[in-house]
C-alpha cells in the first residue's frame, strides 16, 4: 500500500506541473501574439489587436534587471519592504476613495440595493423575475454588505474595506511564499515587490463587489492550510475551511480554490497515509455544499417568500461556449441566461435540461467544424487572458452612467488617456514576465515544492474553467496573481544558476583576454 501510495503521489506532482506547465504555456503564447482591450462603456465591446514587440523586449531586459539587482536588495528587511509598500497604497487608496464616485453599477448595484431594502424588512426584491431571485448567490454578498451596512451606509466604506483586503491578500501571499519555499529570504523579498506591483488588484478596490472579499477569504484558507500542513494544529485547518465556505459564498467562483484544496487533502493523504485528510476534504466540501442551500433557507425565513436555486450553473456554460455569442466578444454575457430561464418559466429544473440541450447542440456543432472550434476557443483566450488590465478600470466608475471622478490624473486613467495607455503597456510587460517566469519555474526542478501546488492546482483550475464558463477577463486576474511566488522564487533560482556558473566559467575566460596579464609576465 506504502508503495501503491507513493507511485500514485508522484504521478500526481507529475501530472500537476504538466497541466500547470500547458496552461502558462498557451497563455504565454497568447500574449506574445496578443492584446486585448474592453471599451469603457457599459457595452463592454472588446477589441484585439498584435501585441508590439517592444513589449516583448522590455520584459526580458526586466528579468534581467531583476537578475542583476536581487543580490543587492537582499539586505534589505522584509518587514520593512512591506511597509514600505503598504504606505504607498494607503494613501494612494484614500486618494482614490476621496475622488471617485461613491457609487456601483450593474450586478453591484442590484446586490447593494438587495442590502439595503433588507436592513429595513423589505424583501421583494426576492420576489419572482428580480435579479436577486434569478441569481441567488448574490444573497452571500448581500449579507456580507448587511453587516458593514451596520457601520455605515456609505459605499466608500466598501472602498476602503477592499483596499484593506488587497493589503491581506498581499501579506498572505508573501506569508505563503515564505511557508512553501522554506523561509528564502530573497524570495520573499520579490514576492513583496511582485505583489504590490500588479496594480489591478490595486485599481479592483473600486468594484464592490464580490471579487476581492472572495479572494481574501480563499488565500486566507490556502494560507491556514499550509500552516496546518506545517504544523498540525486543529484550530488551522477549522479556520482554513470556514474561510474557503465564506470565500465561495461570497463569490462562487472560488469553488475552483475549494477544489484546490480538497485535492490537497488528498495528496496529503498520499504522502503521510492518514484518514483524517479524507475526514477534512469531506468537510470542506460538505460545508461548501450546504452554504447556498442554508443562505437561501435563512432567507426564505426572514422573508417568508419560497425561494429556489435559481439560474442552473450550466447556463453560463451553455452561453460560454455558444457558437452565436460573439457580437460583444466570444463566450460572454449576451442575456442567453436571463432569457432561457425566463422561457423556463424561472424553473431550475427545466432550465438545466434546456442548457444540456444547449450544450450538445454547441458540442456537435464543433465537432463538425473544428476549424471553427479553434476560431472560437482561441479568440475566447485571448479576450479572457490577454487585457493586461483585467476589466480593473473598466469595472470602476464609468461616465457614460453618470459616474464621475474628480482629478485629473483619475480622468486620465480612466478614460483611455495617457495615463491608461501606460497602465495598460506597464501591465502587459509584467503579464508577460509572470508567464515566462511562471513556465521557467515549472521547467526548473530545482524551484519546484509542494506546498506550491495550492497555486498550480487553482490555476490549472481557472484555466480550464474559463474555456468553457462565460468570458469575463475580470474573473481570471487571482489565476494569474497566485502565481508571483512561484515567479520570484524562479528570478531568484535562475541567479543562483548564473552565479554558480560564472564562478566556474568566468575566471577560465578572463585569463584568455589580451590585456590579462600572465603569470610570470612582465607588466
Amino acid at each position: 500500500m506504502d508503495k501503491f501510495c507513493g507511485g500514485l503521489y508522484r504521478l500526481g506532482d507529475k501530472v500537476i506541473v504538466f497541466f500547470a506547465l500547458l496552461s502558462a504555456g498557451v497563455l504565454l503564447f497568447c500574449n506574445l501574439l496578443r492584446t486585448c482591450w474592453v471599451g469603457y462603456d457599459t457595452m463592454e465591446l472588446i477589441d484585439t489587436g498584435e501585441t508590439p514587440r517592444i513589449f516583448i523586449f522590455l520584459a526580458v531586459a526586466v528579468l534581467v534587471i531583476l537578475l542583476i539587482l536581487q543580490e543587492k536588495l537582499a539586505h534589505l528587511q522584509e518587514k520593512y519592504v512591506f511597509r514600505f509598500f503598504m504606505i504607498l497604497y494607503l494613501i494612494a487608496g484614500v486618494y482614490w476613495i476621496l475622488n471617485i464616485s461613491p457609487s456601483v453599477r450593474a450586478d453591484a448595484l442590484h446586490v447593494r440595493n438587495g442590502a439595503m431594502m433588507s436592513a429595513q424588512g423589505d424583501f421583494t426584491f426576492l420576489e419572482l423575475g428580480q435579479d436577486i431571485r434569478n441569481h441567488p448567490w448574490q444573497l452571500g454578498m448581500i449579507t456580507y454588505e448587511r453587516l458593514l451596512g451596520m457601520f455605515s451606509k456609505n459605499v466608500q466604506l466598501l472602498f476602503l474595506v477592499n483596499l484593506f483586503m488587497i493589503l491581506g491578500i498581499n501579506y498572505m501571499t508573501y506569508r505563503l511564499a515564505d511557508l512553501v519555499f522554506s523561509h528564502n529570504h530573497k524570495t520573499n523579498l520579490l514576492t513583496i515587490v511582485f505583489t504590490f506591483c500588479f496594480l489591478p488588484q490595486f485599481f479592483f478596490l473600486a468594484f464592490a463587489y464580490g471579487l476581492i472579499p472572495g479572494f481574501f477569504f480563499l488565500m486566507g484558507g490556502f494560507y491556514f492550510q499550509q500552516k496546518y500542513f506545517a504544523e498540525k494544529k486543529t484550530w488551522q485547518v477549522v479556520v482554513c475551511i470556514v474561510m474557503a465556505v465564506i470565500a465561495v459564498i461570497l463569490k462562487g467562483n472560488n469553488l475552483v480554490g475549494g477544489i484546490a484544496m480538497a485535492l490537497l487533502f488528498f495528496m496529503r493523504l498520499l504522502k503521510e497515509r492518514k484518514l483524517r485528510y479524507i475526514l477534512m476534504a469531506l468537510a470542506l466540501m460538505i460545508g461548501i455544499q450546504a452554504s447556498g442551500p442554508l443562505t437561501i433557507a435563512a432567507y426564505e425565513r426572514e422573508s417568508g417568500i419560497e425561494l429556489n436555486s435559481g439560474e442552473p450553473k450550466l447556463l453560463y456554460i451553455a452561453m460560454g461556449i455558444w457558437p452565436e455569442n460573439r457580437e460583444n466578444g466570444v463566450g460572454r454575457y449576451c442575456g442567453y441566461n436571463d432569457y432561457t430561464y425566463g422561457q423556463a418559466n424561472f424553473d431550475p429544473e427545466v432550465a438545466n435540461q434546456m442548457a444540456k440541450e444547449h450544450i450538445a447542440e454547441s458540442v456537435a456543432h464543433y465537432m463538425a467544424d473544428p476549424k471553427d472550434a479553434v476560431a472560437f476557443f482561441s479568440k475566447k483566450l485571448v479576450t479572457i487572458w490577454c487585457d493586461p488590465l483585467f476589466q480593473s478600470l473598466w469595472s470602476g466608475p464609468l461616465s457614460d452612467v453618470g459616474q464621475t471622478v474628480d482629478t485629473r490624473i483619475l480622468e486620465s486613467l480612466y478614460h483611455g488617456a495617457l495615463l491608461e495607455d501606460l497602465a495598460e503597456g506597464y501591465m502587459k510587460v509584467f503579464l508577460i514576465l509572470i508567464l515566462i517566469l511562471a513556465c521557467c519555474f515549472l521547467f526548473d526542478r530545482k524551484c519546484r515544492s509542494e506546498g506550491y501546488w495550492y497555486a498550480l492546482l487553482y490555476f490549472i483550475g481557472g484555466f480550464l474553467l474559463h474555456i468553457v464558463w462565460e468570458a469575463k477577463s475580470q474573473y481570471t486576474y487571482p489565476y494569474v496573481f497566485v502565481l508571483l511566488p512561484g515567479c520570484a522564487r524562479s528570478v531568484i533560482s535562475l541567479g543562483e544558476a548564473l552565479e554558480v556558473r560564472a564562478k566556474k566559467y568566468l575566471p577560465e575566460i578572463t585569463q584568455r583576454l589580451p590585456w590579462k596579464k600572465r603569470e610570470g609576465e612582465e607588466g
